[in-house]
């Protein structure tokens, strides 16, 4: 009878463990095709939508840009057959100009104007929108189609080209449209003429110089921008992914054709943007990984048929398990060292001058929009060569911070900079330069920066300094501007900004880079029309470390290690009887001591007030003690129950690892991931 009970519990567990491995099973191809569907609907809708902003964009362009074609066409035609006079040219162009507020300017230039671009708006027959001559002064005029008015020579009995009908833009009014595109926060646009020049671009060298996207593919070596820019001339459309080597970005390039004048419109969406969720993604993978764990930990207890409870299958199920939790606790381990969460939603990382040029430009048509000023711009570089954390929420930093004055634009202004979050610092000036255009000035700085490191995840934290930098002038509205151009490279990963012999003991440099953060005050400080700068970008240089966490893992856990391995082997030698108790409280009570001063150790070193992750070693630790001490006194009893007296404590034996590797995966999840 009692062979047969024995029977139908092991069918009733075997069913047991066939049920939750093919729910598990179910459950994780279920997560995993879920977790791929997310991604790949984020990446998908996103291209979409960017693809429809850039298609808009051509279209708007290209339907502005056509009605305008047709306007000058109809008056050089108007004029080459004499059907419109001179004296009639003003107050046709100017109906024009009234009617069609998408240009600037239109105008009719012969000789001598035709023969010199830069006085075509001088022409008496030239008409524009009414505007402030300071805003005019600040703008850039784009001429952006000309068609011919030919005069009949009967001497010839050719047609002579004696003027042009032309329209012009305000680059800003270009530059708008491209604004309005919903791009992320690093993506841009700009536009390409029929050979490739940069017609609007957010570096404004590039529009002045007269650049073509050629030249700047060929200076960066730049073969994937250069072949779609040869398909975007041709009237193309298409998109490429694109990797840039000097930033280290991935993106997607958009490049759609301007039909009605043969342009491009060129589009770059930053993947890093893209609107995923880290924090839910690792969930997801959590999640994932755990239903995949129970898949293995199920199918192994089949294979083995640990339901026959013979003692080799369950030596050998405890051991896979117990393999199977550490892999497990390692991917946890690896997804809170690796997998980083999102930005601060109020910051803006800049990596390149695009990046900087977009975002600025932005500010400054949003500025002059509602308080009709505009700040001015500094050129401010930075170059780390220490860092040392004396304290557990003190950094020391030294190195040189330097700046460009223009000469005629910043005379008004006091040099210098300032690090508001310093609680001492020393500034000696180390250099001062005077150029053509402008002046630099270089200071070397020490400081010591007060900040709230969070230790919780040690030895799996970070460290993120954000060093905060203000103009030494508060009195004029000055916006500071990252210099890259004075860096070889501004890819995050290479550190731009550090000393290359920088070294910081015990830590890993990861990424440095120039962030924009929007700060509000909560005062105007006493001065008049503060409002505009309640919300000003403000410079900071971001450093992010690691924890070099294997030393400290392989130190500080190896005796917990061996305390462990300890108290195994004590209980599996563990006898009945009652001296038992004594034999175990002796070793039990001396690791207990040898743990609390291993733990109070650590936390004098660290000096925070929070538990951090390491000090769950000791805390399992001290429940492994008392599990130990517990076990043996419940076996040396006489009755001491069933599950400690099977098999002379066969099963509090075999759970030992898993219980304790099971207890710190719960903890690592808990403490590191969420």
């Amino acid at each position: 009878m009692k062979k047969n009970t024995n029977k139908n519990l092991s069918f009733a567990v075997d069913k047991l463990f066939l049920l939750v491995l093919g729910i598990s099973l179910l459950l994780t191809t279920f997560l995993i095709y879920n977790y791929i569907q997310y991604r790949q609907n984020i990446v998908e809708t996103t291209r979409d939508r960017v693809l429809i902003e850039a298609q808009k964009a051509a279209i708007t362009f290209s339907v502005a840009f056509e009605k305008q074609i047709a306007i000058a066409n109809e008056i050089a035609a108007e004029l080459s057959s004499g059907e419109l006079l001179k004296e009639d040219i003003v107050e046709r162009i100017t109906k024009n100009i009234n009617l069609n507020t998408d240009a600037y300017g239109m105008g009719v230039a012969y000789i001598p104007y035709i023969n010199d671009p830069n006085i075509r708006t001088e022409s008496p027959y030239y008409v524009s929108r009414p505007m402030s001559a300071i805003k005019l002064e600040r703008e850039k005029i784009r001429k952006i189609y000309a068609t011919p008015i030919f005069q009949f020579d009967s001497i010839s009995n050719t047609k002579i080209k004696t003027g042009e009908v032309f329209f012009d833009y305000l680059e800003s009014d270009i530059k708008d449209v491209m604004a309005s595109l919903k791009l992320g926060k690093s993506g841009y646009g700009f536009i390409l003429s029929r050979n490739g020049q940069y017609i609007a671009h957010p570096i404004d060298e590039y529009n002045e110089n007269q650049r073509t996207i050629f030249e700047t593919a060929d200076e960066e070596e730049d073969k994937p921008m250069k072949i779609m820019a040869e398909h975007a001339v041709n009237g193309e459309s298409g998109i490429i992914e694109h990797f840039d080597k000097i930033t280290g970005q991935q993106s997607w390039v958009f490049y759609e054709p301007i039909t009605s004048i043969n342009w491009a419109l060129v589009v770059v969406f930053i993947q890093e943007d893209l609107p995923i969720n880290p924090q839910f993604l690792r969930y997801k993978l959590i999640f994932i990984s755990l239903s995949l764990l129970t898949f293995l930990v199920s199918l192994f207890a089949l294979v083995l048929r640990i339901t026959k409870m013979t003692f080799p299958r369950l030596i050998l199920f405890t051991v896979i398990t117990s393999v199977l939790l550490i892999i497990e606790i390692g991917y946890v381990w690896n997804l809170a060292i690796n997998y980083e969460l999102s930005e601060d939603a109020n910051s803006s990382k800049i990596v390149d001058r695009t990046g900087v040029n977009h975002y600025l430009n932005q500010y400054s048509k949003r500025v002059n929009r509602l308080c009709k000023q505009n700040p001015f711009y500094i050129p401010t570089g930075i170059f780390i060569e220490t860092i040392e954390f004396p304290t557990a929420n003190t950094v020391f930093l030294s190195g040189t911070v330097w700046q460009k004055y223009t000469y005629g634009l910043h005379d008004s202004i006091k040099r210098g900079i300032l690090f508001p979050e310093a609680i001492n610092d020393i500034y000696t000036e180390s250099y001062h330069q005077k150029m053509d255009k402008y002046e630099v000035y270089g200071w070397y700085f020490r400081i010591n920066i007060r900040k709230n490191f969070t230790y919780v995840k040690y030895p799996f934290d970070r460290k993120s300094l954000s060093l905060r930098i203000l103009p030494r002038d508060f009195k004029n509205y000055i916006v500071l501007q990252p210099e890259l151009d004075a860096y070889k490279y501004t890819n995050p990963q290479l550190l731009p900004g550090i000393s290359k012999q920088l070294t910081v003991p015990g830590w890993t440099l990861l990424f440095s880079n120039f962030v924009y953060k929007m700060n509000e005050f909560n005062s105007d400080f006493g001065m008049q029309n503060f409002n505009c700068r309640e919300k000003t970008p403000e410079l900071y240089f971001d450093i992010s470390l690691s924890r070099n966490f294997l030393g400290t893992i392989f130190s500080g856990s190896m005796p917990v290690v061996v305390m462990l391995a300890i108290l195994f082997i004590l209980q599996t030698i563990t006898t009945r009887g009652m001296d038992t108790v004594a034999r175990i409280l002796g070793p039990t009570g001396s690791f207990f001591f040898a743990a609390l001063l291993a733990h109070v150790g650590l936390r004098q070193t660290l000096q925070v007030k929070d538990i951090v992750f390491f000090e769950y070693f000791y805390i399992l630790l001290y429940m492994m003690i008392l599990y130990v001490f517990l076990n043996s006194v419940l076996f040396s009893r006489p009755k001491g129950g069933r599950l400690v007296l099977y098999k002379n404590n066969l099963i509090f034996k075999l759970i030992y690892w898993p219980f304790f590797f099971t207890v710190l995966l719960i903890i690592s999840i808990f403490v590191l991931l969420i």
